[in-house]
């Protein structure tokens, strides 16, 4: 896709609501958009892995991740996977995801 269509926040959002969207190729301003990643990480969890550093330590998108996909969580900041409380929520929202939490939580 063109420059003009990578960074058009209403085309990637498109092509991530008809599963078509290859994160690599979305411009780095809209991958640390954290309004467009929650939605974005809301069709396809592994997108956090994409996510700016700063969208990688956010609780709210890390989460929202997790939701979808809990093997995402492998994508969350350190400190954020050393956090017990937000750790307890991802847990709580799929079991599964205790795989990927640190072994020594704040």
């Amino acid at each position: 896709a063109s420059w003009e269509l990578r960074s058009n926040r209403d085309f990637v959002l498109e092509l991530a609501m008809r599963g078509r969207l290859d994160f690599q190729s979305v411009t780095w301003e809209l991958l640390a958009d954290k309004e467009l990643m929650l939605e974005l990480v809301k069709h396809d969890g592994f997108g956090l892995q994409f996510a700016s550093r700063e969208l990688q330590a956010d609780k709210e998108v890390v989460l929202a991740a997790v939701v979808h996909s809990w093997p995402a969580l492998q994508y969350a900041s350190g400190d954020l996977r050393k956090e017990k409380k937000t750790m307890l929520e991802a847990v709580e929202r799929c079991g599964l995801a205790l795989a990927f939490v640190s072994a020594e939580p704040q």
